[in-house]
């Protein structure tokens, strides 16, 4: 036979939305039917221009790696990050997609964030790794805006805090602009050479007022320092932390010894290019990312705007990390549904011992359990979004508040671990060929691998809810309030609609949110010893396994949720899955038992992993 009869077809893509057929039902849930049908036709073009066009720009920017140009012909420094024109025209199309602007537009009022969060998920695996300097564009405009609105209520505000007012409402302006010409992206410079995890104990920039009479916020400072890790270093602005010092190096009045500073960092340079007040020290050689402009930079009395109280800088930036945090929920799930889109595809193209992968059952199970946790993640990530959009159009009640300040850590905590298993699950899917860098699915592994990082590790974020807990008592009983209620709705409507008995497709969800209902006493005592001692030895120590145990408690409650609203067997059949997989504890092994759930199994696996339905056309080669 000649060479190429041996040759398999590569994996394709369809559009990134309608053959999601999960996030569309997720959408349909929450959002309502006008705002959606306005929506959509929006999300359908660009779900194919994500399987397209913006696929080919991504996988351009990783070929075309950022390089840095220190110095120009003659000798002098420029510190030049040069990138690929693909990333400039990410940089393009995510302006004119509104890609930040929609949820600051509010065209769908309390669903705007919600639907950008959707767009977002499309784009993500696709994107190049431009999402990653997006959701830090998107935290600055929302502190930006946080920022605008307290000056706002301020009916005696001085001239310092009015020019403060107009600088922000400038940048507010461009980061949420759909004009590229116009568009701006933002960095965090917040990562130092002590560390990342630690802000302020890592944190030796100092800033030193210009004019030492003016130290208000709106006031001018110098910063000097170096900063270790800043991504998207070809950003217009920045925002950063730092110490604030007087010029005999003593800590300003109103600024405390461990206080940190946040300042808005414009990034200029002179008419040839030379920076200003800064040196762009090396570019990261990463694992991944290699799409993304990473440097080290010195500076040397560049200038900053302060927009924080002195000391007070920590605190200013929780809204912008809560935006991060979202977006990298976003980019795990996007990753998990593209590795799982390609070996969906792959399935169907390759045969091995006679017959299509999709046709053998465990690779049918394999499949299923990819999709399983992808949706699992999609749902966790757009129950976040949604409760962000209800505080940010002032819809939230405190309840919801409590929910979101629970949830956020632990969705990007939990989606991000999941995207890692599930994408290193997806390339030994394809074999060695998921090894081989040509087929461009290596790139995604990399990529995924620094999810758990950014934003912060899971343990640090697993510290973040024990504070959260700390804090706020009160949500540890709001959780088990909600999923409590969440529960029982779903057990009444699988009931009503299975009748008097428990056979019928709904009999999974019945058996599903019966272990989530046995499951919640034991969530609930270790909730009630986290509060108690939220910084105790024995909190610290299990609050990884607290945050997987409420992760998964709840992922289960909202597929349990949408199973109840949908009633489709697909939905109900992902919620028991999940319930099984992550919940339900070991019974006797007998042999009956196990051939029963053998076939159960089998049944679930043809479905979830879509064996018994085509790919939908058109398709393009990855």
């Amino acid at each position: 036979m000649a060479p190429h009869g041996f040759l398999q077809d590569p994996p394709a893509l369809g559009n990134q939305l309608t053959e999601d057929d999960f996030l569309v039902s997720l959408l349909r849930r929450l959002v309502p039917a006008d705002a959606l049908d306005d929506a959509l036709p929006d999300l359908e073009h660009f779900g194919w221009e994500v399987a397209t066009t913006i696929k080919q720009l991504g996988q351009q920017a990783e070929r075309e790696a950022p390089t840095l140009q220190q110095y120009d012909a003659w000798g002098a420094r420029t510190d030049t990050v040069v990138t690929s024109p693909a990333w400039r025209e990410l940089k393009a199309v995510s302006a004119r997609e509104g890609l930040v602007a929609a949820a600051y537009e509010r065209r769908h009022g309390v669903h705007s964030r919600l639907l950008q969060v959707a767009k977002l998920y499309c784009f993500g695996a696709s994107s190049g790794l431009f999402n990653c300097p997006l959701a830090m564009t998107d935290g600055a405009a929302r502190l930006c805006e946080l920022l605008l609105e307290k000056q706002g209520q301020d009916a005696a505000a001085t001239q310092q805090q009015q020019e403060l007012a107009a600088a922000l409402q400038d940048a507010f302006r461009h980061l949420t602009s759909r004009d590229a010409k116009l568009f701006w992206t933002s960095g965090q410079w917040m990562t130092e050479r002590g560390g990342g995890s630690d802000v302020v104990g890592g944190t030796e920039t100092e800033a030193l007022a210009e004019d030492p009479s003016h130290t208000a916020p709106g006031s001018w400072f110098r910063l000097h320092g170096y900063k270790w890790f800043t991504s998207a270093a070809d950003g217009e602005i920045s925002m950063a932390l730092a110490r604030e010092r007087s010029a005999s190096g003593t800590a300003n009045s109103g600024s405390t010894g461990r206080g940190l500073t946040l300042f808005l960092v414009p990034v200029t340079r002179d008419a040839d290019g030379r920076p200003q007040g800064f040196e762009v020290v090396r570019l990261k050689d990463k694992l991944g990312t290699r799409q993304l402009p990473t440097a080290e930079l010195r500076l040397a009395g560049m200038r900053a705007l302060k927009v924080s109280p002195a000391g007070r800088g920590v605190p200013a930036i929780a809204a912008m990390v809560n935006i991060t945090r979202l977006h990298n929920s976003a980019a795990a799930a996007s990753f998990m549904r593209r590795i799982t889109a390609l070996a969906q595809d792959y399935a169907r193209r390759r045969a091995a011992f006679g017959s299509l992968l999709i046709h053998q059952p465990l690779a049918q199970r394999t499949l299923g359990w990819l999709h399983l946790h992808t949706a699992a993640s999609l749902a966790l990530t757009l129950e976040v979004a949604h409760l962000q959009g209800l505080l940010e159009c002032g819809g939230a009640s405190a309840e919801a508040g409590h929910m979101l300040r629970l949830l956020t850590p632990l969705a990007k905590l939990f989606t991000a671990k999941e995207a890692v298993a599930v994408v290193s699950e997806g390339i030994e899917f394809f074999g060695g060929q998921g090894y081989i860098e040509g087929t461009h699915l290596p790139i995604i592994l990399r990529d995924a691998q620094v999810l758990p990082i950014w934003e912060g590790t899971t343990s640090v974020l697993s510290l973040d809810v024990l504070r959260v807990l700390g804090g706020s008592p009160q949500a540890a009983a709001t959780f088990l309030r909600q999923c409590s209620a969440r529960i029982a709705a779903a057990s009444k409507a699988a009931q009503t609609a299975g009748g008097s008995g428990s056979s019928g497709a709904q009999a999974p969800l019945q058996q599903a949110c019966m272990a989530l209902q046995r499951s919640l006493p034991g969530v609930g005592s270790r909730l009630e010893a986290a509060v108690a001692a939220p910084t105790s030895p024995a909190a610290q120590v299990e609050a990884r396994q607290l945050a997987f145990a409420l992760a998964r408690l709840f992922v289960g409650v909202l597929l349990a949720e949408h199973a109840a609203w949908s009633g489709e067997e697909e939905h109900t059949l992902l919620a028991s899955e999940w319930c099984q997989e992550c919940l339900a504890a070991e019974g006797a092994a007998t042999s009956s038992r196990l051939q029963a759930e053998a076939q159960a199994q089998l049944h679930t696996a043809r479905v979830l992993s879509g064996a018994d339905s085509a790919l939908p056309q058109p398709r393009a080669r990855y």
